[in-house]
């Protein structure tokens, strides 16, 4: 379904699409966010602050949120504890 009929903003979305350069379709597409903020098709709010850590025994972890779409409980089943290298920094 289509949330919004804008023929401005359907213009500007392709002519992105066929733009022969990388500078020109950032230009175009900038135009078109401009043009969403302008109509206030969509609010967002604040951005809250996002960090992971983890300890150097801790292996199969590259920082990842999650593993597949809104999959958050796979996360776990890649990782493992380097036990040797845990003892070795002394915990």
């Amino acid at each position: 379904p289509v949330a919004h009929d804008d023929s401005e903003y359907d213009a500007l979305w392709n002519a992105a699409n066929a733009a022969a350069s990388i500078e020109e379709q950032n230009r175009l597409l900038k135009a078109a966010n401009m043009r969403i903020v302008e109509q206030h098709w969509i609010i967002t709010g604040p951005i809250g602050s996002q960090f992971n850590v983890a300890q150097p025994w801790i292996k199969g972890y590259n920082g990842e949120i999650r593993i597949g779409e809104g999959n958050f409980s796979t996360l776990l089943t890649r990782v493992w504890v380097d036990q040797d290298l845990k003892r070795e920094m002394g915990f």
